[in-house]
């Protein structure tokens, strides 16, 4: 836990802290700043839509067009997120499938992308 006092708009994203107010109406604020793995994997997941969606705008795709997305890589920390959050990357990449698998597809629709550090090879495939 880190405390700040006195501070002037200070703008922190963070999802616990304490908070203690005095006598004198002044409040601390503590804030925990170690990244847990459950915190990485949701801004994996981010990235993961991120990614996915701009290959479909790249691939000229509307939201119209379902997808499957094909991926290949060798970190553990993404590999759990994509399992841990599958549902809610189908959802919001309007996906079918995900397929841990590299594919033979056109240079718009993969690409090498950076996640938590390591490559990964990530694809789709419009399949409607």
């Amino acid at each position: 836990w880190k405390s700040f006092s006195n501070q002037k708009e200070k703008e922190l994203f963070f999802k616990k802290a304490k908070i203690n107010k005095d006598s004198k109406n002044n409040f601390d604020i503590a804030v925990d700043f170690e990244i847990s793995d459950e915190l990485k994997m949701e801004g994996i997941l981010r990235e993961l839509v991120r990614f996915v969606n701009g290959l479909r705008k790249k691939s000229g795709l509307t939201i119209e067009n379902k997808i499957n997305i094909y991926w290949e890589g060798e970190d553990g920390l993404t590999k759990k997120a994509l399992n841990k959050f599958k549902k809610e990357l189908l959802k919001d990449t309007l996906a079918k499938e995900i397929f841990n698998q590299k594919q033979d597809l056109p240079e718009n629709q993969s690409k090498i992308v950076q996640i938590n550090n390591n490559d990964l090879w990530l694809g789709i495939e419009k399949i409607s």
